[in-house]
């Protein structure tokens, strides 16, 4: 991958956080989380609305070997406590905007309260011995047909889409991906992963656009890579986004 340090892994909310910002971020973050016991085949939480928080934590979790859970904060309270309880995880990352709505059954790191210290050049360690088979992350299903059940994604699956993408998709290092998604849907991993597998830019879009707003967002921000369900695609102008 042909990515320098400077360039920008994400761009939310009108900032841009350069893959040397965000791994740094990730690193601080990774070993409060290793500190508390995050390992390979253990399970954390990541209770985040989509956001440049959401997918620096995922970062961070993967580097401790662990596997991360994506929980939708705004979810019913019943659905987020079957799902952590399913899941096994013990250890968590939200912002406080949110800690209060999340089960005490976890041991939450609040970033906004503990904030990572990019920078410091203390590194986390030791470095995980981590296989392809183990987990890297579990994903839940809608539940609409009954109870929401995870799905465990293992690294080699997660490898085999990375490289899926880059090749079929054509995803270059200037390449700039739509993030819309929620993180609690798995459509979400794939379009992180498509960006920051071939160093490319994950751009995050706002909460709540309508279909004419994300037709002019995307349009601004110059995204020439996105995954958008047929819904949702039928609903923007393609006319707009003809280049």
């Amino acid at each position: 991958v042909r990515q320098r340090p400077d360039d920008a892994a994400v761009i939310w909310d009108g900032r841009a956080h350069s893959y040397q910002e965000a791994d740094a971020w990730a690193d601080s973050c990774a070993r409060v989380l290793q500190e508390h016991g995050a390992a390979p085949e253990r399970f954390v939480a990541i209770a985040l609305p989509r956001s440049a928080d959401s997918v620096r934590s995922m970062w961070a979790v993967a580097k401790t070997g662990a596997a991360f859970v994506p929980v939708d904060p705004h979810y019913p309270a019943d659905r987020i406590a079957h799902m952590l309880t399913d899941s096994g995880a013990r250890l968590g990352i939200t912002t406080s905007e949110f800690r209060s709505q999340l089960p005490d059954t976890v041991q939450w790191l609040v970033i906004d309260e503990h904030p990572a210290a990019p920078g410091d050049g203390m590194q986390f360690g030791p470095k995980p011995r981590v296989s392809l088979d183990h987990p890297a992350y579990m994903i839940y299903t809608s539940g609409s047909t009954g109870t929401p059940k995870g799905v465990v994604i293992t690294h080699r699956g997660l490898a085999n889409l990375a490289a899926e993408r880059k090749h079929n998709y054509l995803v270059e290092p200037h390449s700039r991906f739509l993030h819309n998604t929620s993180p609690s849907f798995d459509m979400a991993i794939g379009e992180q992963i498509a960006a920051l597998s071939a160093g490319a830019t994950l751009v995050i879009s706002p909460p709540d656009l309508s279909p004419s707003e994300l037709t002019d967002w995307i349009v601004a921000k110059r995204i020439t890579h996105a995954l958008i369900t047929p819904t949702m695609l039928s609903a923007l102008d393609p006319d707009a986004l003809v280049s």
